[in-house]
């Protein structure tokens, strides 16, 4: 094993050093690579399942040491991203994040992963008050926007989206037979389910109150 691991480090066939590890399972040969392979990266978040965006540190020991990382699951070489400020997991589904360590003479380490699986929860419905009735005088609602979100409408029923009217105080039911749709999206684009309300608004006019009153002068 010295004798190979001179060979292939004069050559300056890591790869050939690499595998060779690979068959190697005793401690004490194992301890032989330590003179010949850089000192892997360490990844401070451990791969797993996740509710959120990360933001991933990775270290080295040793100076003039530099890492490189791929994030597509790929081992990666010095011509891959260099890691200089920490790496943001932002998107969903899962993420491959392996990194390795090279020195100026070509020399490198190992390759380490972690992979992420990131499934960020919908935002919470909006609730209002009142939820819904038939009125014959002007009524307001009043809507409560889950945290981190904003709250979109419409009045004709349609599914609201970013687009659509913003939510900013106390709506005014429309005259009519209308339906209310609220919709939450966080600052990650997600939505929450759509509420959907019917309001019912005819007013009560001041001539149909009078030409009551007259009928009922009459039948006196």
């Amino acid at each position: 094993y010295e004798q190979l691991l001179s060979l292939y480090d004069s050559n300056n066939s890591y790869d050939q050093i690499l595998a060779l590890k690979s068959k190697v399972t005793d401690s004490k040969i194992l301890s032989l690579f330590d003179r010949y392979l850089l000192a892997a990266p360490e990844i401070d978040k451990e791969g797993g399942n996740y509710n959120e965006f990360l933001e991933v540190t990775l270290s080295v020991e040793g100076k003039g040491i530099d890492i490189y990382y791929t994030l597509d699951g790929s081992v990666p070489t010095d011509s891959d991203e260099k890691y200089e400020d920490p790496i943001h997991i932002d998107e969903q589904g899962k993420t491959t994040l392996t990194a390795i360590s090279i020195d100026k003479n070509g020399k490198y380490s190992e390759p380490v992963s972690a992979e992420y699986n990131v499934e960020l929860d919908a935002p919470d419905m909006p609730s209002v008050s009142p939820d819904g009735g038939t009125y014959h005088e002007q009524k307001s609602v009043h809507v409560t926007v889950p945290s981190g979100t904003t709250v979109y409408y419409t009045w004709d029923g349609s599914t609201p989206t970013s687009n659509s009217s913003v939510y900013r105080g106390v709506l005014d039911i429309p005259e009519g037979n209308n339906v209310l749709s609220l919709v939450a999206i966080d600052d990650n684009g997600l939505s929450s389910e759509v509420l959907k309300c019917n309001y019912i608004y005819y007013p009560t006019s001041t001539t149909d109150s009078d030409t009551q009153d007259g009928a009922d002068s009459d039948a006196k």
